[in-house]
């Protein structure tokens, strides 16, 4: 698995994490660009109504950007599905880290579990 896949599959970990859990990992920083809690932050801010109930229609899109990083991205919801009776969402993240010429974009799958945290399958 390629290192930048790896790193933006780390970061997307980091959404269901505390911001003291965030804090304490930095999936980026070893990688010559960095994402920090505060772009963690608006991402989450962003995607929060993707997680609604009833869900939103699938292709509702969520932009975030952080001034002070100067990164920022677009959330989508591609489906909500049940799995083994938990809600689920299928999201497609896109983001831009600034000042890197590659643009990252990964699928994650969450389920909120009986706690009402949102966990990736």
């Amino acid at each position: 698995m390629p290192a930048k896949v790896f790193s933006l599959i780390l970061a997307v970990a980091l959404l269901g994490f505390t911001s003291i859990a965030a804090a304490q990992m930095n999936p980026f920083g070893t990688s010559g660009f960095t994402i920090d809690d505060s772009d963690l932050a608006h991402m989450a801010e962003a995607a929060a109504p993707i997680y609604n109930e009833p869900p939103p229609a699938p292709g509702t899109k969520a932009d975030w950007s952080n001034p002070d990083t100067g990164n920022s991205g677009t959330i989508t919801l591609i489906e909500a599905f049940e799995h083994q009776g938990l809600p689920c969402r299928k999201i497609h993240y896109s983001f831009k880290i600034k000042n890197v010429s590659t643009d990252f974009s990964f699928v994650q799958d969450r389920c909120r579990v009986e706690s009402g945290e949102w966990k990736t399958l």
